[in-house]
């Protein structure tokens, strides 16, 4: 099985995104304000950040998810995997 892995946290508290890759290929793991919301529990600014990088296994576990099932289609083309709040157990 190929391993998603995530880098980075970038962005700010608004609009945080992880660097993930994929056997070298680089994406971008982005959150939808429900995602943001369930992960950080209602957090803003830096605890929003803080919060998101102690939820890193459940972020990379939906990002996991999302490309095994097909989500990462065309990956020249501005490749990224949004997650919902519905795509995080």
């Amino acid at each position: 099985m190929t391993r998603v892995s995530l880098g980075a946290l970038e962005g700010d508290s608004i609009r945080p995104i992880f660097r993930g890759s994929v056997d070298g290929l680089p994406f971008a793991v982005e959150l939808d304000t429900s995602a943001l919301i369930k992960l950080t529990e209602g957090h803003v600014g830096e605890n929003r950040i803080a919060a998101l990088e102690t939820q890193r296994g459940r972020v990379r576990a939906a990002a996991q998810a999302l490309y095994d099932n097909g989500f990462l289609k065309d990956p020249a083309e501005d490749p990224r995997l949004v997650i919902s709040a519905l795509d995080i157990d």
